[in-house]
């Protein structure tokens, strides 16, 4: 395993969750993230080691370009929660698109490139104490800093504009 593969692999690297704005309060406010999904996966909660990733599915998933980015100490997280690595992009016949996949050099997909998701099982309470970052991109920033419906988003002593 070389460098940059142990720091995508390791529990160093951070972990990554993107939402929209509007839950960001929210979970600023209650200080727990908590899975929003219903379904097989409505227990687990989502995560990627790659910032740009979790912006990205966040988008998809939330169809709004108003994304908050969480960046959690993943190390902390692993003393009180089981991190588990999926593959979401796998699409197996018969198993559905949420498949652990682990091989003996680390998470690869079935196409062997690196895999960058993980799941914790809901909710995460006292998340102030995993949060290193809080990613806001600038326009966002700019159109809601006075919004006082986000006071605490925009105020948080842990928000980066980018």
């Amino acid at each position: 395993m070389n460098f940059k593969q142990y720091l995508e692999e390791g529990r160093d690297s951070p972990l990554f969750h993107g939402t929209p704005i509007y839950a960001a309060e929210k979970i600023i406010k209650e200080n727990k993230l908590d899975a929003n999904f219903t379904g097989y996966n409505k227990n687990f909660i989502s995560f990627s080691r790659i910032k740009s990733h979790s912006f990205y599915v966040a988008r998809e998933i939330h169809d709004t370009r108003l994304i908050v980015i969480f960046e959690l100490d993943q190390r902390k997280l692993a003393q009180r929660h089981k991190i588990v690595p999926f593959n979401f992009s796998n699409k197996r016949p018969g198993i559905g698109d949420r498949t652990p996949m682990f091989t003996k050099i680390g998470r690869m997909s079935s196409t062997g490139t690196n895999e960058f998701e993980e799941t914790i099982k809901a909710p995460i309470n006292d998340l102030k104490k995993y949060i290193k970052r809080i990613y806001i991109r600038r326009h966002i920033f700019d159109e809601y800093s006075d919004d006082k419906t986000y006071k605490l988003l925009m105020n948080h002593p842990k928000l980066y504009i980018e």
